[in-house]
């Protein structure tokens, strides 16, 4: 027994010595420095994001010309576009732009620190692991404190080869087979987080994936709202151009009745006349949303499987009301977006001002009111 082990406990020694001392080594001439892993992550993660940063091709689309506004102040701008100055709306972008930046930035932090506590690993630190995998460093610190200043595995290896007898060797055996399983439970330990830190990564990178789909749209939504803009100013806009979120139809509530002003984007099957009194319309979102205007009811129907139409009613000039709906299916990813409060990008009611904003600068400068033979008002004392 004592024969075979002279050979291997010798052999497997000389075969991991030089891995655990070049550990060893880098631990204490980090021992001192311990105190500055966090600031070396911030500074490491400002490089390797410099170096590749994939979500630049997304936020390089938001051009200055594409940033007029967003959520309540984006209305402020439609209707008062002459009057806001364009510095005041690129600050109010560049905050949006510099938050999902920051967001990214604290994600790859995280990572970057996972891999300071990972033994071997090129970015490892010794203070990473204290405050990380504090048991795992109670382990290593008896190889690199004071009381053990002079150990190596290299220095045990040769111990071993001249001293070389059974006494030794059964006291040296004792003591490797104590630590193998120390070791064997600390490499389970670190197998075990690797796999959870494996399972974060993915949620993380899921989520960034999310967040990059999730800007690209809004800034197709600025694009857009910036063009409405310029069309504004150009005497150009009409409803027609009001579509840039979801297909929708427009109703004008002309006393019991609810007029049809604009279908757009829809399968075209809007009625032309709905009457708020008919008990058998209430299956119309926008006949519900119409009988209490005064609140600016927002209501859902659902008028087949899949299919959802999000009806709100608007306060005009003129003592009017205007009933708006939206017409979208469940897995349409705009309508995630933009109408759904929990997973939306912006808050829905921003995006109702923001049609508002747009309606009420339509009605107030008659700006293509009558549309494909629809009038929307029926005496000029309606338009005064």
């Amino acid at each position: 027994m004592l024969e075979d082990a002279k050979f291997n406990y010798h052999g497997v020694l000389g075969q991991f010595k030089d891995d655990f001392d070049a550990v060893i080594k880098k631990m204490r001439d980090q021992m001192n420095h311990r105190q500055e892993w966090k600031k070396k992550s911030y500074t490491e993660t400002i490089k390797n994001l410099a170096g590749n940063f994939k979500y630049a091709t997304v936020l390089s689309k938001l051009k200055l010309s594409a940033l007029p506004i967003i959520g309540g102040g984006l209305t402020w701008m439609v209707a008062y576009v002459k009057a806001q100055p364009w510095w005041a709306i690129g600050l109010c972008v560049a905050g949006v732009v510099i938050l999902f930046l920051l967001s990214i930035y604290y994600f790859q932090v995280k990572k970057y620190q996972q891999r300071m506590a990972t033994i071997h690993d090129p970015a490892f630190h010794l203070g990473a692991l204290e405050a990380l995998r504090p048991k795992e460093y109670e382990f290593w610190e008896r190889f690199i404190g004071f009381d053990y200043a002079g150990f190596s595995f290299n220095g045990l290896y040769d111990a071993l080869a001249s001293n070389m007898t059974d006494a030794a060797l059964s006291h040296v055996a004792g003591i490797a087979k104590g630590s193998i399983q120390t070791l064997q439970d600390v490499i389970e330990a670190q197998e075990s987080d690797i796999e959870v830190y494996k399972a974060s990564i993915s949620v993380y990178e899921g989520e960034i994936s999310e967040y990059e789909k999730a800007v690209s749209h809004l800034v197709k939504l600025l694009k857009s709202v910036n063009t409405n803009v310029y069309r504004l100013v150009n005497q150009r806009l009409s409803l027609h151009d009001l579509d840039f979120i979801l297909p929708f139809t427009i109703y004008w509530i002309d006393g019991d009745k609810l007029r049809l002003i604009m279908d757009k984007g829809t399968s075209g099957a809007s009625k032309e006349t709905l009457s708020i009194n008919d008990s058998n319309e209430l299956r119309y979102a926008a006949v519900v949303a119409a009988l209490n205007p005064s609140k600016e009811g927002i209501i859902k129907h659902t008028p087949y499987p899949g299919r959802n139409i999000l009806a709100f009613t608007m306060r005009m000039q003129y003592d009017e009301y205007w009933v708006w709906s939206f017409h979208y299916d469940d897995d349409d990813y705009v309508a995630t977006l933009f109408l759904n409060d929990e997973n939306g990008i912006i808050e829905s009611k921003e995006i109702r001002r923001l049609i508002h904003a747009f309606c009420l600068v339509l009605q107030s400068h008659r700006v293509n009111l009558k549309e494909d033979g629809h009038d929307v008002h029926e005496t000029d004392a309606n338009m005064a």
